[in-house]
């Protein structure tokens, strides 16, 4: 079985009357929808002054959480001017809720989705992540969002991402277990049945990572703050050559600051036929990153890639948990995560 996200492919009217309402919006004049999103349905609302972007959460919605993403926003984007602003109801909140569905406005940022193989952008684009987390450490944005753990905190055992006793059930083989991952994937069965193929060097890489991490937080005293959590090409729109909006911010969270860089890394430098980073290019994006946050937040280049490996570690076990929830899963994302894993494994040791 094959499956997207579900999407809201028309603005329902009881949504749009109470955004009318609440935000003071009397004078929308049209409303289409807009392609991303992730795990969000957007539109785009054009009033007789403005063009602004409404989200309409999918999962339900939790309140300390939503808030968390909220307040971050709000303070990011009073200080730079790529992060969207957020508008608030004539009572002051940041969203709404209608039914489980979370609801808010953003401003809208006009742009096309970045090319990462553009050099100028790139660099831009690193600088972008460095002025994030600067701001999040000078405005000292380093408590924890609910539900969102650190890796220092992390329970391995039970998190946001997976439940341990599954994961372990389905990498055993426990067919009452592996049926689920073919109940809503995103991809084809052979994916499915490679993954399930793979189960034991799943199992020993997510051993080593635990330890990995463990040891990192005993070692070193790693700069943490608020963090952006998906800094990819997706999330960042460029126009007329300069980055006109940082979006998505579904995944913020207080972390150390190296693993939004470690994540930017791969997803702006990887060779994107292979399972490998391009160097020159790392060089440069770490340069131009450390060169806007004002700090340094790791000993070297190879400690940066072991993070890299780390995060592609996680990205594994977080598709496997998302699939043992039943929820749309990507099988061919996770075997390239896979291979990157074992390609940088080399720099953990």
């Amino acid at each position: 079985m094959k499956a997207k996200p579900p999407k809201i492919l028309f603005l329902e009217r009881q949504i749009l009357d109470c955004v009318r309402i609440q935000y003071g919006l009397t004078n929308i004049e049209h409303c289409e929808v807009l392609a991303g999103g992730g795990w969000n349905s957007l539109f785009l609302l054009s009033t007789d002054i403005s063009r602004l972007v409404l989200r309409i959460g999918y999962r339900q919605a939790n309140d300390s959480q939503l808030q968390f993403e909220h307040n971050l926003i709000s303070t990011l984007s009073r200080e730079l001017s790529f992060v969207p602003p957020i508008l608030t109801t004539k009572s002051g909140m940041p969203y709404i809720l209608h039914g489980p569905r979370a609801v808010s406005v953003f401003g809208f940022v006009e742009g096309q989705r970045c090319n990462p193989e553009d050099p100028n952008i790139r660099v831009q684009c690193a600088s972008c992540l460095g002025l994030i987390h600067r701001c999040s450490i000078r405005k000292k944005l380093t408590s924890e969002r609910y539900g969102y753990s650190s890796l220092t905190k992390l329970d391995w055992e039970n998190n946001h991402m997976w439940t341990w006793a599954e994961l372990d059930s389905l990498l055993a083989g426990r067919s009452h277990v592996v049926k689920r991952l073919f109940q809503r994937y995103c991809g084809s069965e052979a994916e499915v049945h490679s993954v399930i193929a793979q189960s034991e060097q799943i199992r020993n890489l997510a051993g080593k990572c635990l330890k990995w991490v463990r040891r990192m937080a005993s070692e070193d005293a790693l700069p943490a703050a608020a963090i952006h959590g998906d800094f990819a090409p997706r999330n960042v729109l460029v126009n007329r050559g300069q980055i006109s909006g940082v979006i998505d911010w579904d995944d913020c969270q207080s972390e150390w600051l190296v693993w939004d860089l470690a994540k930017a890394l791969w997803e702006f430098c990887r060779v994107e036929a292979t399972a490998k980073l391009d160097l020159d290019q790392s060089q440069e994006f770490i340069a131009a990153y450390e060169s806007s946050a004002g700090i340094r937040t790791i000993r070297d280049i190879s400690q940066l890639f072991a993070f890299v490996w780390c995060v592609r570690c996680v990205e594994i076990l977080y598709s496997l948990g998302d699939a043992l929830k039943r929820d749309v899963w990507y099988p061919g994302y996770l075997l390239s995560n896979l291979r990157a894993a074992t390609e940088l494994s080399i720099f953990i040791d």
